[in-house]
């Protein structure tokens, strides 16, 4: 039998097991972020009382975003998938969400089926990149300089890059690196940055050098024994292309997919 339940304390051991089914390069939890930022928003699947599956996801304003989803290859094909799709639909909508999104990779064809008769549909391309240090602080940079942007600033950044509304104001609680390049009163580039993985999500830069000036406000804040920075650009084609023709290997191509949440999960069970 199959069933659902908010993740507890002891689920971190099986997290990490399951995680691996994502094929990324993110460091595995502490227990201390597990507590602080993922398991408050984790949901297990449960077969039999083992578990087998869990969702992670959270509100933005008026989306929910399902930053990962994974069903263990012993438990494929049993419906585990979406019975956490529905879960953390009507999760989202008791939150007033009235729309989801996640990034998935281009190639999960099963993933993206399903996503499909849940209402979803493709949003816009992105991709994982890495880039060595020594490769980063190569490129070129512009006069602008890079700023740590505050509060008040949240918002036009929101708007500007197309974030979710209070994105910013998490990522700055959670203790993310956030650095601004202004030319003007226009926010032309983005980094949300976490040293410990080493990565920035999101990665955006209206040019090369803007993306040039960013890495090298990031090198300041990075761990000493790191050697590279992941990036996750979205929607920018042309920026990934140009993050590629200057050294940077492409780790992973994602799609993001965004529709409305089902107004009622109980005819999308069977």
């Amino acid at each position: 039998m199959l069933t659902l339940r908010v993740a507890a304390p002891h689920d971190l051991d099986f997290y990490k097991r399951a995680f691996v089914e994502l094929a990324v390069d993110d460091p595995m939890p502490s227990k201390e972020k597990w507590s602080r930022e993922l398991e408050p928003h984790t949901v297990i699947a449960e077969i039999e009382g083992n578990p087998v599956g869990y969702v992670f996801s959270q509100a933005f304003g008026s989306v929910g975003y399902l930053k990962q989803i994974v069903t263990i290859p012993d438990a494929r094909r049993k419906g585990v998938g979406r019975a956490l799709m529905l879960s953390v639909a009507e999760k989202l909508k008791a939150l007033s969400c009235t729309e989801w999104a996640l990034n998935v990779k281009a190639n999960n064809t099963p993933a993206k089926a399903l996503y499909t008769k849940l209402g979803m549909r493709l949003s816009y391309p992105s991709a994982v990149l890495q880039l060595e240090w020594s490769r980063a602080l190569s490129l070129p940079t512009t006069s602008l300089v890079a700023v740590v942007p505050g509060p008040s600033d949240d918002r036009v950044i929101e708007q500007t890059f197309k974030l979710l509304d209070g994105f910013v104001a998490e990522r700055r609680e959670l203790g993310r690196v956030l650095r601004s390049v202004v030319d003007g009163d226009q926010h032309v580039g983005l980094a949300v940055f976490d040293p410990t993985f080493p990565g920035s999500f999101p990665f955006q830069a209206g040019s090369i050098a803007i993306a040039g000036t960013l890495l090298r406000a990031l090198y300041e804040e990075r761990q000493p024994e790191s050697q590279f920075i992941n990036l996750v650009v979205e929607r920018d084609t042309a920026l990934i292309d140009a993050l590629i023709a200057h050294g940077a290997e492409e780790r992973i191509r994602l799609e993001n997919w965004r529709g409305n949440l089902p107004p009622d999960t109980s005819a999308l069970i069977a």
